[in-house]
Order: C-alpha cells, then structure tokens, then sequence
C-alpha cells in the first residue's frame, strides 16, 4: 500500500533523472562537435592514457571530375582528437596550477587566469588548446603521475593538439577564434625550444598564428561592446604573438612578420583596473613617439615589457639582419640607427626605473609568507634583462665591427667607448639575474639562455685580454653565468645546446681575442670562425642545433678544472681582484655558489628534465588558484 501510495513520486524522480541524463547527452554531443569537452567528463583516473586514447577517424567521400571529365570519389579521412580521458582530474588541475605559477606572464599573457578557469570549469576549453597548453607546463611539474614520462606525453601533447587544428579549421573550414591564435603561439614556443627537428614548423606556425590574427584584426582596438575582461583578453593575446615575434626574430634572415605601424591598438592595463572591471585607456605605439612622456601614463609592467620587445626587435634588425648595412650612416654619426638607438635605451632607463635596484623593486612584489608572485615580478624582471640584452648586441664586438667594415675607420673613441659599455652592460645582465635567484625569483623562460650567452660572447672574447683584471673578471662572470644556465637547462634543451656552445669557444677562444682589441682594422675571420661568433649571437641558430654534434666531443678537463679552481678561490673569498671588483656587479657576499658536472652529457632533441619534487614549495599556486579552488561549482570536480 505504502509503495503504492509512492509510485507517482518514484517515477517523477526517474523521470527527472532520465531528463538530467538526456540533457548531459546532448550537452556532450554539443561540445564534441564544437571541439571542446566539459571538465567532469575528463578521466578520473590514475594510470597514464594509452598512446592513442582519445583520437578517432572520420572518413566522408565526396565526388569531383578530374580534367579528362571523369568522375572521380575522394575519400578524405578527418582525424578526430578528443582530450576526454587523456588525465586524471587531479593531475590536470594541478598542471593548470604550473602553467599559471611558471609561464603565465613569463613573458607572454595570452590568458586572463580568473576566467581561464570559469571556462574550463564549464567545460568551454577548446581541446586543442587545453593540450598545447598542458605541453607547455609539463616540463615544469613535480607531480608524480608525469616522473617518468612528461616528455613523451608533451611530444604526444602537441602533436594531437596540431592534428586537432588541422582537422577542426584547415580540414573542416571552421571559422578562427582567438583561442586558435593561443594554440598556434604555444605550439611555436614549444617547438622552437625544441631544436633541430622542429624549429622549421615553429617559424610555420608563428607566422600562421599572426596572419589569423591580422584576420581577426587583434591589431586594431576591439570593439568596446565587448566585456572589459574579454577587450583586455585580445590585447593582451596579440601583443603576446608580438612578443614572440620579436624574440625569435632574434637572428640572421629571420625578419619580424608584424610591422609596428600596423599597431593601432592600446598597451595593455594593469590587472587592477582589470579587476575592477573598468576601461582604462592606455597609449598606442603612436602616442608613445616620445618615450620621454611614456612614464607619465603609469604603465602596467606587460605594457612595459612589450615596449622593451619593441626596442629589442629594432636592435636585432640593426645589428643582426643588418639591414641596409652600406647606404646607412656609419655608427658614429648622430643620425644613425645606433645613434637612435642609444637615444631609445636612454629614455627607457626611467620608464625601467633603473635607478631603483632590483631587490628593492622586487620587494614590491612579496605575496603571502614573503613568497615572491612571479607572474606580477616575470615582466619586470624580463623587462630588465631585455634592456641590458639591447646594450650587449648594440655594443658586442664582433657584431659593431661587422657594422662598421663597410665604413671608413671610426674615431678610436667611438669604439673603446662602445667596447666599454658592451663590457658594462653584460656585467650587469649577470648582476640582474644573480639578485633576483638571490631573492627567489625563478628564472625559467629559455629567452633568459640567449639573454645569458650574448653577454657571455662578450666574456669569452676578454678571456685573453691583456689587462689581467679584465681577464680574470671575465672567466668569473663567465662561470656564473654557466651556472644560471645550468639552472635553465633542466627545463629547456636549447639552453643546455647555448650552455655547451659557450663551453666550447672557451677552451679555445685565443684566435677571436683580437676582436675586442682596442685596435681599429677588423680582423680578417675565416668563414668557420665566423660561423662560431654567429651561434654566439643568433638566436635562431643556438636554438637549431643538432645535439650529435656534441655527444662526440669530450670537454677539455684540464681547461675546465683549471677555470673551476679560480671559481672556487672566488666562492672562498681567496681570489680578489682590482679595487672596483664590486663595483662591476660581483658581489662575493651575497652570490650563491653551485658546483656542476661540466661532462654531463646532453639529452636528445625533445629530452627535458624536470626538477626534483623537494624544489617546489607544496603550494605554489598563484592567489588566483587558491580563491577558485573555493569557488568551484559543485559536482564540476570529483
């Protein structure tokens, strides 16, 4: 009877469970057709996926003439990549977790995280950028699930993330969105660090990301019905790719694709206002034609940063790709480009506030138990590093004396000074770096590897100077300077590859010494010479290199012990040197000093090591991460 009484009530239950499952069906159908996956629907378990878990085939035919007029079935396979399944929920948060603390803003921001996770929490990630992103953040990781194979899931990573672009817009002739443009730079970041094998699609892929941007005109200023999160969004994409673009346009015939005039959109904001929700107008390229005005607008450390990358990518095209070498005035003259240049960098020292010390600017940055929040402190930092970089190409030796061949002699001033602040400036590239592992910033980005070995080139061709203060000082930075690299190349190969290249000019650096000379005729390199100052200063090139070509060549033992021992002597405070040591950035109180195995050999090309668990404190998530763990929706994470 009592059952009876409660039929109606049972079935209107079963009925409401059937309607909830339907609901979830079509939901997932929906999703499945538009290429994203809602984020309760990931595996939950805890085993790594099998190698091709999550891809399927779509096979459709269709029918066309070929030139005879016959008929003729295409058949054309579509292959379908799903990220359902792929991880275990808890280790996928905790990879969104790493992707935030080490990459975001570090340098580039091609999300806002608040609403990076409300989206991936509604499940409207798309696959293929949830993957190229994860690639990204596994070599930083320390989570146990990926000990023994993040490498093999990142390589397995970018590639489904790159046939999921394909199948999706190229097969399928999607529309593009700003989330292609986000994979499409991942995938680059991820395969020109990767070396030979893959820096070819990397530059495919940039140059791919920044047409469909053009395309969705990202450089021009949004349209202002859109949300303030969602305006700042595409900014803030956009000057990422022009980040990128900058820095791996770092080397010879490698030519930036986006024009600084085709910038017609606002510098980013600073994240407060972007809290609040409010518009804030920040200034173009155009307007800051004067930078002695830029500091006037109070600008967010990104914008700062994408002003440096600007400056950056002006002394590349002068100095490395050396464009419209023989029809410019020589150095020397007021109206050259390295005249601007140095007027450029002179008016930047105030916008970088390079009068306030580093750790007294990081300072600023502190977070809760005195915890440094990198991605605030990563574009300052980065910001810093590029303005001593622009010093040390505008002024290397070996690229001034290229640029002034074509030339009649300079005026012997003009180059001992040039020399001198090449000197200056690599010395406190190294000074910057060393105070900030000092005050616990992490320096993990493989852009700070060329950021190292330019001003090393310059170390390397004083090596044999005849001024001994200058000699020595010189093999002391350089050791340091391989040290912070060694730190580097746990993560990325390319620094170990411009680690090992330093290394090995330096066991032999005699025939180059001339370059540095005070002496006025260039010295005449033989082609392999100049081949070997290159990969010194080509970013391109150190990033292309094939590691067989090292694991043949044993380092030369004695050279190396002999260099640790005067290493060692500084680190006890046994080896001094002139009375303006300090003064030229060694600091032998407060610098750290880490002894390494210099025979180790390298891995392969897409081999990356991953840092020992006991590195990470157990909650490094950024604010972010720890508000949105208690604002979850319910059900949305088992």
């Amino acid at each position: 009877m009592i059952l009876q009484e409660n039929l109606p009530a049972i079935f209107s239950h079963f009925e409401s469970r059937l309607s909830g499952i339907e609901q979830l069906l079509t939901k997932l159908v929906n999703r499945r057709e538009s290429g994203t996956i809602p984020i309760d629907l990931i595996s939950n378990g805890s085993s790594p996926p099998a190698p091709l878990a999550g891809t399927k085939r779509k096979r459709t035919q269709s029918v066309s003439q070929d030139s005879s007029g016959s008929t003729v079935e295409i058949d054309h396979t579509i292959e379908q990549v799903s990220f359902a399944g792929m991880l275990p929920m808890t280790v996928l948060l905790d990879i969104i977790d790493t992707y935030f603390t080490h990459c975001h803003r570090q340098p580039y921001s091609f999300f806002h995280e608040a609403d990076f996770r409300q989206q991936l929490s509604e499940g409207k990630i798309p696959d293929h950028l949830l993957f190229a992103l994860l690639a990204n953040a596994f070599r930083y990781s320390t989570h146990p699930y990926l000990q023994h194979n993040a490498q093999e899931l990142a390589v397995t990573y970018v590639e489904r993330s790159w046939r999921s672009i394909v199948s999706d817009y190229f097969a399928k002739s999607r529309k593009f969105d700003i989330a292609t443009v986000q994979t499409l730079a991942l995938l680059a970041i991820f395969d020109f660090t990767a070396g030979k094998s893959r820096q070819g699609s990397s530059w495919l892929k940039i140059g791919i990301a920044i047409r469909i941007a053009q395309d969705l005109r990202l450089m021009m200023e949004p349209e202002e019905d859109m949300s303030a999160v969602d305006l700042e969004q595409c900014r803030r994409v956009f000057w990422s790719i022009y980040i990128l673009d900058r820095l791996v346009s770092c080397g010879r015939a490698r030519p930036h694709t986006i024009s600084d005039d085709s910038c017609q959109l606002q510098l980013p904001v600073d994240d407060m206002a972007l809290i609040a929700g409010s518009i804030k107008r920040t200034p173009t390229f155009e307007q800051l034609s004067d930078l002695r005005l830029a500091d006037q607008w109070h600008l967010d450390p990104f914008a700062i940063e994408v002003i440096m990358a600007r400056t950056l990518g002006r002394t590349a095209q002068y100095m490395l790709q050396q464009v419209n070498n023989e029809s410019s005035s020589p150095p020397w003259n007021a109206d050259s480009g390295y005249a601007k240049l140095q007027s450029e960098l002179l008016h930047l020292e105030t916008l970088l506030k390079m009068r306030i010390p580093i750790g007294e600017l990081l300072s600023q940055y502190r977070v809760a138990e005195n915890k440094i929040d990198h991605a605030d402190v990563g574009p300052v930092l980065f910001s810093r590093a590029l303005f001593h970089l622009c010093y040390s190409l505008l002024n290397n030796p070996f690229l001034l004396r290229r640029r002034m061949q074509h030339f009649a002699p300079a005026p012997p001033s003009f180059q001992v000074r040039a020399f001198e602040e090449g000197w200056h400036h690599a010395r406190q590239q190294i000074a910057l770096l060393r105070e900030c592992r000092n005050a616990g910033c992490t320096v993990r980005n493989p852009f700070y590897g060329y950021c190292l070995t330019v001003p090393s080139s310059i170390f390397l061709l004083n090596l044999q100077s005849p001024k001994a203060e200058v000699a020595n000082e010189s093999s002391v930075l350089l050791q340091e300077s391989i040290s912070i690299m060694e730190e580097i190349a746990k993560y990325w190969n390319s620094v170990s590859f411009m680690r090992e290249e330093l290394k090995r000019f330096a066991e032999d650096s005699q025939p180059f010494t001339c370059l540095a000379s005070d002496a006025p005729e260039s010295p005449n390199l033989s082609s392999d010479h100049e081949s070997i100052m290159w990969r010194l200063v080509d970013y391109s090139t150190m990033s292309n290199i094939d590691v067989s070509n090292y694991s043949a060549k044993p380092h030369d033992e004695d050279f190396w012990q002999a260099f640790d021992n005067v290493w060692s002597d500084m680190a006890d405070g046994q080896y001094l040197l002139g009375s303006g040591f300090n003064e030229r950035g060694i600091d032998n109180a407060r610098t750290e000093f880490a002894f390494y195995d210099y025979n180790t050999a390298v891995g392969g090309a897409m081999d990356f090591p991953t840092a020992s668990a006991t590195e990470e404190p157990q909650d490094s998530r950024t604010e972010a991460a720890r508000t949105f763990e208690h604002t979850r929706i319910p059900g949305s994470y088992s």
